[in-house]
């Protein structure tokens, strides 16, 4: 049984999107860093934040690699 691990269009394409959703998440997360009371907070929530897109992207992959 051989399976087809190469990457197609439509995985390119998720990628591309989940990596531009990464970006901006993570860009208006740290912008919080410039309000002084959200600085101890600031690990968390981007940490929360990534683990939350990273799921998402995990998820609707369908190569297990």
């Amino acid at each position: 049984m051989r399976t087809d691990n190469k990457l197609k269009g439509r995985d390119l394409i998720n990628i591309g999107i989940y990596g531009a959703i990464y970006f901006v998440i993570l860009f208006a997360v740290a912008m919080l860093g410039m309000i002084p009371i959200f600085l101890p907070l600031l690990s968390v929530l981007c940490r929360s934040s990534a683990a939350s897109r990273s799921c998402c992207s995990s998820r609707r992959s369908r190569n297990p690699a």
